[in-house]
């Protein structure tokens, strides 16, 4: 559940990394326009082609159709590319989801305004922030965070009950549970966006 006209790229690649992740049957909730590029670059998957704002975001007569394809669904991602003020639709899919839900970009900033909608998630639900993002979730500076990621994202996986994926130079992965993983290869370059 992504993309808009400014954000067409960021949803084309979600469904060609799901595609390529062994995913055999991807469904992008999106606008018509994203979804007529993403079919362009990836014609196997399944388009669920939403009305739009003259900003070219998902309209909100879009809710709808996501829930009842929430419904349907085995894991979800939402927000790359979304566009901003989109917070209503990731306080439903957390309300509504019972598989698997992973949060990233546009969908954390929408997060980051009320958090403890996490608290209410009857479903799994994993953050892939890049620092910037995690210190708007947490309001913690960069500083901070960079001081100890490894301790701030186990502290805050196991707060809310989540996984929490903190991309930088190197990626921190913690879980609710209290497990750990860290991934030295790459560089700051890695946390940018397109390139995860």
């Amino acid at each position: 559940i992504g993309g808009c006209s400014r954000y067409m790229g960021a949803a084309v690649l979600a469904v060609l990394a799901a595609m390529r992740a062994g995913a055999g049957y991807v469904t992008l909730a999106s606008t018509k326009d994203v979804c007529r590029a993403a079919l362009a670059c990836v014609p196997e998957a399944v388009m669920l082609p939403l009305a739009q704002t003259r900003e070219g975001q998902i309209a909100k007569e879009g809710l709808n159709p996501i829930l009842d394809a929430v419904q349907r669904s085995t894991a979800i991602l939402i927000g790359n590319g979304l566009g901003p003020e989109k917070y209503p639709f990731v306080n439903a899919v957390l309300q509504e989801a019972r598989c698997p839900v992973i949060i990233d970009a546009d969908g954390i900033n929408a997060l980051s305004q009320n958090i403890s909608i996490l608290k209410r998630a009857e479903c799994p639900v994993g953050l892939t922030p890049h620092i910037k993002e995690f210190s708007r979730l947490t309001d913690k500076t960069l500083p901070q965070i960079k001081t100890d990621p490894v301790g701030e994202s186990l502290a805050f996986a196991k707060e809310h009950g989540v996984a929490v994926a903190l991309k930088d130079a190197y990626t921190v992965t913690a879980s609710a549970g209290g497990h750990l993983w860290i991934n030295t290869t790459g560089n700051a370059g890695m946390a940018k966006a397109g390139s995860g």
